[in-house]
């Protein structure tokens, strides 16, 4: 009868051991996967704003449209980047922020220029290539 006590209470202690690492690591891992799913949201939505832009070289009124769509798209890549940084992200802010100044030297001519097509395909490139923080994203820290 003592024995069955002892086991009782052995199976007790490795049923709580085992709770108290299953809940620990589920916190854990939803915390990592909502990390990554919040900067991919940032990715996707950056590189759906640059996709979104329109544009015909050599068309007066269609380059003006495309100029004030830039400075729509570039207000808002300020603030992706914004969040980017929040979240210490910090490469992949920095490579936002390059493309978010060649908008700017676009607005400032007002004129796309040639290769328009070129840069758009770079700046898409860009945003696809960023890469997120890995040690923020892994890191123990609440900081979501």
């Amino acid at each position: 009868m003592c024995s069955f006590w002892n086991d009782w209470s052995w199976l007790m202690r490795e049923l709580f051991v085992a709770l108290t690492t299953g809940v620990i690591t589920g916190i854990y891992s939803g915390l990592v996967v909502a990390r990554v799913a919040r900067f991919a949201g940032l990715q996707n939505e950056a590189k759906r704003l640059v996709q979104a832009l329109d544009w015909i070289e050599g068309d007066a009124v269609i380059e003006a449209l495309t100029i004030k769509g830039m400075e729509r798209v570039n207000a808002q890549l300020a603030l992706i980047s914004s969040e980017l940084f929040f979240l210490r992200h910090l490469a992949a802010g920095d490579a936002l922020n390059r493309v978010a100044s060649e908008f700017i030297q676009i607005i400032g001519r007002r004129r796309i220029g040639e290769n328009f097509g070129k840069r758009h395909s770079g700046w898409q490139k860009t945003i696809r290539e960023m890469r997120p923080n890995w040690h923020t994203i892994l890191s123990l820290r609440p900081h979501v």
